[in-house]
């Protein structure tokens, strides 16, 4: 499984990196850096070819030149507490 930009990969609910492969140059920094062994490279690019051995160490990300690596977000606020006391 290679995850790209765009895509999501639902691995035991776990927080991956996304690869823009319109930045990635193909490197190999990342690949070469990468603790786990999960990124490799497919096509002259980095990818995720190991999602479930990532722990997202954030040295690729680190590393990236052409900053092709992040880990995407989302801000999830709690819901009111419409029932509470005054």
């Amino acid at each position: 499984m290679v995850v790209g930009k765009g895509e999501r990969v639902e691995t035991q609910d776990l927080v991956l990196p996304v690869i823009d492969l319109e930045r990635c140059d193909g490197c190999e920094l990342c690949v070469q850096v990468c603790p786990t062994g999960a990124l490799g490279m497919v096509g002259g690019k980095a990818a995720l070819v190991q999602p479930e051995a990532c722990n997202y160490s954030t040295t690729c990300e680190e590393v990236c030149p052409t900053d092709a690596i992040a880990l995407p977000y989302q801000v999830v606020f709690p819901p009111d507490d419409q029932g509470g006391s005054s």
